[in-house]
């Protein structure tokens, strides 16, 4: 008797292998993938269509159809994470007066984009200003306190695809006050150089998108990030300890730490990878060989679901 649920999980794993396989290979096919992958709701079609079969002869032929398109699905999420920002339609809108504010004290930052650029830098003293496209009733939302910022996408603005208005959002961050932020970035692209930033706890989303997150000169205690059918880079800070745990499914994550910060990452990885350049096997845990005498050390948990970890890549982080 075969079991199905199995050979869904071989198939789609499969096919979403062969899917990346292909398009990071060749640029020409990514971008095929990239085009193709507007057609996703068909994956939902297919699995209808093995749940109608279910009991009937033709069972194996839905499943297989069924965990082919998913497995399609997420490995061409996958290929196309870094250029998801593109298959946004840009927007018809200006260039709205900028929105500014400014903190009396420690202060929490909660950015929410739906496809589009989102670009996070610093500034000295206690305020902030954000420059986003002003697009009438479609622009995004924020609000404002002494204590904390919030900006999200107006969410009307998705349909089900990925041929929508885009976000572009511009937002200066304080340097004077110690701040956390929690971002979310979807089918969209998310830079955050995040230099002089006094931070305490970092929470970074992306789904089927890419983002960079830039901590080099800033200091920073926790750090949480959860990768999902997509991309991220992660450069570590130098000038503080750092408890952290990042997690990947189906996309990749990039670690990169800077001369001498002691690091220790304990990971696993279920049908993905996980890759610790310089670094030595210490118990079940993986150590920089001068972890005992750095001044600053970065505990990390690290997970790999049909994806991929890679700590201090070849070349450095892009």
């Amino acid at each position: 008797m075969i079991h199905r649920t199995a050979l869904f999980l071989g198939v789609s794993l499969a096919a979403a292998g062969i899917v990346m396989l292909v398009g990071t290979s060749d640029t020409v096919a990514g971008e095929a993938i990239t085009e193709a992958l507007r057609l996703w709701p068909l994956a939902i079609v297919a699995l209808g269509v093995a749940l109608l079969l279910r009991r009937t002869q033709l069972a194996i032929v839905g499943t297989l159809v069924a965990a082919t398109f998913a497995g399609v699905v997420v490995g061409g999420a996958v290929v196309a994470a870094p250029d998801l920002g593109s298959l946004c339609t840009d927007g018809d809108g200006a260039a709205a007066p900028a929105r500014q504010g400014s903190f009396v004290g420690p202060a929490t930052i909660e950015l929410s984009s739906a496809c589009g650029d989102v670009h996070v830098t610093t500034i000295d003293g206690s305020a902030w200003e954000l420059d986003a496209l002003d697009l009438g009733d479609r622009s995004a939302i924020v609000a404002a306190t002494v204590d904390g910022l919030a900006v999200r996408s107006e969410t009307e603005r998705w349909h089900g695809g990925f041929d929508r208005t885009g976000d572009d959002w511009q937002l200066a961050l304080p340097t004077g006050v110690v701040l956390d932020l929690d971002a979310e970035i979807n089918a969209g692209r998310g830079r955050f150089d995040l230099d002089g930033a006094a931070l305490d706890a970092i929470a970074l989303d992306v789904n089927a998108g890419d983002a960079r997150l830039d901590l080099t000169g800033s200091t920073a205690s926790t750090l949480d990030v959860e990768v999902n059918a997509g991309s991220a880079t992660v450069l570590l800070p130098s000038s503080s300890d750092l408890t952290g745990e990042l997690d990947v499914a189906a996309g990749s994550i990039e670690i990169c730490a800077p001369a001498g910060l002691g690091l220790r990452i304990r990971g696993d990885a279920d049908f993905g990878s996980t890759q610790f350049n310089g670094l030595l096997r210490v118990a079940d845990a993986w150590e920089t060989p001068d972890l005992s005498t750095a001044t600053h050390v970065a505990e990390l948990s690290v997970s790999a679901q049909a994806g991929s970890v890679v700590v201090n890549p070849a070349g450095g982080c892009k």
